[in-house]
């Protein structure tokens, strides 16, 4: 009986290693398109948006030309760019900068990633995307 322990423990390894993969294929043959972020600014849902509003107030902020990886997995990436008025000497004056940026969305909950966060905290810092406004309650 000794013998055949090693060929028990190759075998249940070989079959967990098969169920894996297999959980792993059907995981990235997900429709990845039903997957999505409320609009910031929005109540309207985005699939892999390309343009997210940072200021709602007065659209001072935001991310454009975002090109998303790994839409649909745990956490989504894109790249674009940050454009921002530095409002000086104020916002009606001030001059347009922009800057590349990378922004991340995450904690994909009933289909939608809710939370957002960008590599320049002046746009996103750990962001919760949420429906506006608020619905009233």
């Amino acid at each position: 009986m000794r013998r055949y322990v090693p060929y028990l423990i190759l075998a249940t390894m070989a079959i967990l290693a098969g169920l894996a993969t297999v959980w792993s294929w059907n995981q990235s043959r997900a429709d990845h398109r039903s997957v999505g972020i409320i609009a910031t600014c929005t109540s309207h849902v985005a699939h892999e948006p390309t343009q997210l509003m940072a200021a709602c107030a007065d659209a001072n902020a935001y991310l454009t030309s975002l090109h998303w990886m790994d839409w649909g997995d745990a956490t989504a990436y894109a790249s674009g760019v940050g454009r921002w008025n530095d409002c000086v000497p104020n916002c009606a004056a001030g001059h347009w900068r922009s800057e590349p940026i990378e922004a991340w969305a995450w904690d994909l909950k009933k289909g939608l990633y809710t939370r957002l966060q960008s590599s320049d905290p002046r746009f996103f810092n750990d962001y919760v995307v949420a429906p506006y406004p608020p619905a009233l309650g």
